[in-house]
């Protein structure tokens, strides 16, 4: 009663699988573009750095708000308050080594 249902492996002789071939080029000549590091801004970057800062979630939600109602992108409207804040202040510079 030990009888094959389906038949045998077809995967036993090496003439069952000559049909397939490698179509994988070894080297194309083709380089892959990594979509990350060319993802596009409307902001340019010489003059607009990118930055990641914590924000208390409670100001987050709210600037998301404004942003919503205004019909603002939230770069703008940070930049609006930083604006705003540093506009009576005098800053003194120091170099990235001081910091």
């Amino acid at each position: 009663m030990n009888t094959k249902r389906l038949g045998g492996n077809p995967l036993e002789n090496e003439e069952a699988l000559s049909w397939i071939t490698n179509t994988k080029k070894e080297d194309s000549g083709i380089q892959k573009i990594d979509r990350r590091k060319t993802r596009k801004t409307k902001y340019p970057l010489d003059r607009f750095e990118k930055t990641t800062f914590l924000i208390d979630k409670e100001l987050m939600g709210k600037v998301r708000n404004y942003s919503y109602w205004e019909r603002k992108d939230i770069t703008k409207i940070v930049n609006e308050i930083l604006k705003e804040y540093f506009k009576d202040k005098k800053v003194k510079t120091v170099t990235r080594e001081e910091l």
